[in-house]
């Protein structure tokens, strides 16, 4: 057992022993239930800085609190303590659930980080304190786990990241700026489209879109498509439900990528430069060529290219002699705190991720995972692939497993010798060996833009 088992036991010891004195004097108990006697219950109510939070405990709580962060919403959301596929089965498993809401929509991550402390504390008072937390969270969600991991690792014991952008949001927005760069100078539409987040985005999106969807017509737009597509980041698998593409197949893969590209390298980034007060990516100083080259795609490419008679090497100068962008100081250092990691967790991190993600590409997480191994330790971070397409597709089952995996992680100090997981008649989870491409510009020696 950790010291800070030890210490959550001691905390929890203490307020048993302040009830039972209340309790032999007679007094009323104000407040929330007594300590020794914290669930079956729900709750709901709203935190200190004015956002919603929940709260589910079982009956047969097992000391251990899941503590959720939700992805990017449009609008705000009522809180929810876990994702409804595996809630509860892991209430029936004795495990306690919280969440916050955050007190804003959209990009929130620098409101999300303080919040989901709150949480702690607010159940801590209404309950008691966990003998341990297990901080999760999916898409921008696992990004916020991360950051947990990072800067607050004194208040949690392990972190699951699950469909999560956790690279950070500078290496995110700036591997789908390269995408939307070459998207938009090579397939311009009609009026062009701002690769920047000027006003409305997403219409901007749909008007690019519809100037791809018209492009691909010919072997030549597919080509292009798929230059931006690799650049951008865009796995060759992204729809759920369809087979996964061979190796070779490089026209269904190309015909994948296109499927995602709104979602994929057009993201929101109209409200991530109102909150960070400029332009947070750039591109001044990118050699294209090169940012090919360390994609580990760059085949795919030029098969395509060759096929429809395109010049590569004309369209790639082209890239070079198209106007670049800077970034704005302080909204690049607001973008690093609001959250690009460094990866110096101070808890064990476990990552769950398809392969076919084709919004929080699969190379954001790998790269993740690799700075992690290098800043932490490598015994610091264990991924979990799943061979499956769609952002967020996990089972219950699948996550259900990550936790039993991170749990044993935390209590043993040391990751299950095997990982890897195959779908029989006696379970229904498959873990892949997977190594993702490296997000391109990973491996740039100059990735400032300042």
């Amino acid at each position: 057992m950790s010291r800070r088992d030890c210490a959550a036991i001691l905390r929890s010891l203490s307020l048993l022993a302040c009830a039972a004195l209340v309790a032999c004097s007679n007094a009323p108990v104000a407040g929330p239930k007594p300590a020794s006697v914290p669930g079956p219950d729900s709750f709901k109510g709203e935190l200190g800085d004015g956002a919603a939070w929940v709260a589910e405990v079982p009956g047969n709580w097992n000391g251990t609190l899941l503590l959720y962060s939700h992805g990017y919403n449009r609008e705000l959301q009522p809180p929810s303590s876990a994702p409804d596929t595996v809630r509860q089965a892991l209430l029936d498993d004795g495990y306690a659930l919280a969440a916050s809401a955050y007190p804003t929509a959209e990009w929130a991550v620098a409101e999300a980080i303080p919040s989901q402390l709150l949480v702690l504390d607010a159940f801590a008072g209404r309950y008691r304190p966990p003998m341990r937390v297990i901080a999760w969270g999916s898409s921008m969600g696992g990004m916020v786990t991360s950051a947990l991991a990072e800067r607050h690792a004194d208040r949690i014991d392990g972190a699951l990241t699950m469909c999560a952008s956790s690279m950070g949001a500078l290496p995110m927005m700036n591997m789908a700026f390269d995408g939307a760069f070459a998207l938009t100078t090579l397939i311009p539409a009609d009026p062009p489209v701002s690769v920047l987040g000027e006003g409305n985005n997403f219409a901007g999106a749909r008007r690019q879109v519809a100037a791809v969807e018209a492009a691909r017509e010919d072997a030549a737009g597919r080509a292009r498509v798929a230059l931006a597509a690799v650049l951008g980041g865009i796995p060759g698998w992204t729809r759920p439900g369809t087979p996964r593409p061979a190796s070779g197949d490089y026209a269904a893969q190309e015909e994948q990528m296109a499927a995602m590209i709104q979602w994929g390298i057009f993201l929101p980034r109209g409200d991530q430069e109102h909150r960070a007060g400029g332009i947070f990516s750039w591109n001044n100083g990118i050699d294209y060529a090169e940012l090919l080259a360390h994609t580990g795609r760059a085949g795919l490419v030029q098969a395509l290219y060759g096929e429809a008679g395109l010049d590569l090497a004309q369209d790639l100068a082209t890239l070079e002699a198209a106007p670049r962008v800077a970034g704005d100081r302080d909204a690049v250092e607001y973008m690093r705190q609001n959250f690009t990691p460094t990866g110096k967790v101070g808890v064990p991190v476990l990552s769950l991720h398809t392969i076919g993600d084709g919004m929080t590409s699969p190379s954001l997480q790998q790269s993740y995972v690799d700075k992690v191994r290098k800043a932490a330790g490598p015994d610091m971070v264990r991924s979990l692939w799943i061979e499956r397409a769609g952002h967020c597709t996990q089972t219950g089952a699948e996550m259900r497993k990550a936790i039993d995996i991170l749990e044993q992680r935390i209590s043993t100090g040391t990751w299950p010798a095997d990982l890897l997981f195959f779908a029989d008649d006696n379970s229904d989870v498959a873990f892949i060996d997977y190594t993702a491409p490296p997000v391109p510009r990973a491996r740039l020696a100059n990735t400032t833009g300042q």
